[in-house]
């Protein structure tokens, strides 16, 4: 059964996801986005965008994330949404 955050109706892209995924139950999870849960096993997805990627590892979040979805699921997947594009230099 997937479960989804209750933050996620607040997001337009959450919103999105919600109504692809056939409005699924909402509760509110500790960490991650959405939950899958199964028999013996829990599934924890957090996205995240790249500029949001960037800001988590610089402020430290991502670790305290990651760390928590860890500690509440068996299997921890983290979905980096958007374009990357290269720069001029080619990086």
């Amino acid at each position: 059964m997937i479960v989804a955050d209750q933050r996620e109706a607040n997001r337009p892209e959450g919103r999105r996801i919600l109504e692809s995924l056939g409005n699924p139950p909402m509760e509110r999870l500790a960490y991650g986005d959405y939950a899958i849960r199964g028999n013996s096993y829990q599934v924890g997805i957090e996205i995240v965008t790249i500029n949001g990627l960037m800001a988590d590892i610089q402020s430290g979040r991502l670790d305290t994330k990651l760390a928590g979805c860890a500690h509440d699921y068996d299997i921890v997947v983290l979905l980096v949404s958007g374009l990357m594009l290269r720069t001029g230099d080619g990086n």
